[in-house]
């Protein structure tokens, strides 16, 4: 099996240095091969941290569960190829879901999913199971080299936009940490870097309309299927870019007013969707916020029982969840039973919750008459962060605009708790920023368009941060989801650094 991990890599390796398609223009094409080398390395890292860290030897958390439930879908081309086929193609029904997939808490969304996106996840890795043979090492490289793909696009998309020689500009977001080491891993940020890539060298290529369109399509296409909000978030950058580019005076002003003055009248002429999308965050942030407080969720019909940790020592947990759990003690059960099952010593108060759904939680009282089956079990996060409940209304919405930019924006504080990544992630943030202030000292003179792309940027980096910080409760999680806005800072970044004269190369500016 080894052998067959060497071939899959030098097989991803040689394509990257061999098709000429996959070539960077003033970029020696050793440096990309070797550059997947690099994020091949952080791959191991990242399973090594998700199974030896987190975990107990085994991969935990989502990418464990991806590849543990991805299994289970491919299971089914065994039984049925056609039922398989089905699924992937999307033409599965309820019927088909029950009996296969009843393992695979991730294939359901629930009534707040638009687009169940982590379907597509699953079905990917699904496929890869057919080449892998479960090996989570495989998926690794090949996930690397799809992310690796996505940078080569990105900057030949911007390389008009810096007179930063190529090179430097590949390797300066290949070793933007979060970049690195989400995008070398199993999750579904590498389908983001290769969306963001192929949408960006779309929008800003010179060339043929067919082709600009295919790109477009193409990163639009990875935005939906993976990470369908970073596609919403590109719409006031897109149009305020639209608006900037067609107004003869006034550009910067002029697109504002109008982008502001066009949202406005949205909300006031559809204040059904308008309420519906305040009820959506709402729900969200409050699901996020229960899980990130821990506890146990039992299957209760469509909904659950929801159970907070402090609660644990009134209940019998089985022996199979106990294996499962970190810094339980002994003593916390008096009794055990077999199966993934959980019974009461007492009368407990619990919340019934419609997770995934918008049905208003309740509490009610609990009585030990028998046992409940587990759906989900786990212990406050290390990383949980306060944030204001949003509670349907919209005025609080925009109260917790500034709680929301903060927390996606300058988080994590020195003062935080956290995970064991928590020093990177403070360290990183705040070297953007460093880099940012450096470049605006040493800082350019613009041209029209170039502020423009400049303002565009900085409303996605203010979108993308807002629906952030609005619904989510945990500083792991903020530090993952918001790499597509620390790569938009970098961006702004190498835009209005004047380059010295040996890292710069001369083109012209793009009109």
């Amino acid at each position: 099996m080894i052998v067959y991990i060497i071939f899959i890599f030098f097989l991803c390796f040689f394509t990257l240095y061999y098709v000429k398609s996959l070539h960077n223009e003033g970029v020696n094409k050793w440096v990309i091969p070797f550059a997947f080398c690099l994020k091949v390395s952080a791959g191991f890292i990242f399973i090594y941290i998700y199974s030896e860290i987190y975990g107990e030897g085994d991969l935990s958390g989502d990418a464990g569960d991806f590849m543990y439930e991805s299994k289970i879908l491919n299971n089914v081309f065994y039984e049925s190829p056609i039922d398989y086929l089905k699924f992937i193609f999307g033409f599965d029904d309820l019927h088909a879901t029950n009996h296969y997939l009843q393992e695979a808490k991730h294939w359901g969304a629930g009534d707040q999913a638009i687009i169940n996106d982590n379907r597509n996840i699953l079905k990917f890795h699904s496929i890869l199971h057919f080449l892998s043979f479960g090996k989570a090492s495989i998926h690794m490289i090949i996930m690397c080299f799809l992310s690796t793909i996505g940078l080569i696009q990105l900057v030949k998309g911007i390389k008009h936009f810096t007179k930063l020689k190529p090179v430097f500009t590949f390797l300066t977001f290949l070793l933007l940490p979060s970049l690195l080491f989400w995008g070398s891993g199993l999750l579904k940020e590498p389908f983001i870097i290769i969306g963001i890539g192929l949408f960006v060298r779309g929008v800003f290529y010179l060339g043929g309309t067919l082709k600009k369109t295919l790109l477009i399509t193409l990163g639009v296409i990875f935005f939906i299927g993976f990470k369908p909000y970073i596609l919403l978030c590109l719409i006031p950058s897109i149009g305020f870019y639209q608006l900037f580019k067609l107004l003869p005076r006034f550009k910067i002003i002029g697109s504002l007013v109008i982008l502001s003055g066009t949202l406005t009248l949205l909300i006031f002429a559809f204040p059904m969707k308008t309420n519906f999308i305040i009820q959506l965050l709402s729900r969200k942030q409050y699901d996020f916020k229960n899980i990130g407080k821990g506890g146990v969720y039992m299957e209760h019909g469509e909904n659950f029982y929801y159970i907070l940790p402090e609660k644990f020592d009134q209940l019998l947990i089985s022996e199979t969840e106990v294996s499962k759990l970190q810094n339980i003690t002994p003593d916390i059960m008096a009794q055990v039973n077999e199966g993934k099952f959980i019974a009461l010593k007492d009368t407990v108060h619990v919340t019934i919750i419609n997770h995934g759904g918008f049905e208003e939680p309740f509490d009610t009282l609990l009585a030990p008459e028998k046992r409940h089956t587990i759906s989900y079990i786990n212990y406050k996060s290390e990383g949980l962060i306060d944030v204001t409940l949003i509670n349907n209304s919209g005025l609080q919405l925009i109260r917790n605009s500034g709680e929301a930019l903060v927390n996606t924006l300058f988080r994590p504080f020195p003062t935080d708790s956290g995970g064991k990544l928590i020093i990177q992630s403070l360290i990183e943030i705040w070297g953007i920023y460093i880099i940012l202030i450096f470049a605006f000292v040493c800082r350019r003179r613009l041209t029209v368009n170039e502020k423009g792309i400049m303002i565009s940027t900085i409303l996605f980096i203010l979108s993308l941060s807002l629906l952030i910080g609005w619904v989510t409760p945990v500083l792991g999680a903020i530090v993952r989801y918001k790499f597509p806005v620390l790569m938009a800072i970098l961006f702004i970044s190498l835009i209005i650094y004047k380059v010295p004269k040996g890292l710069s190369e001369t083109r012209e500016p793009l009109i």
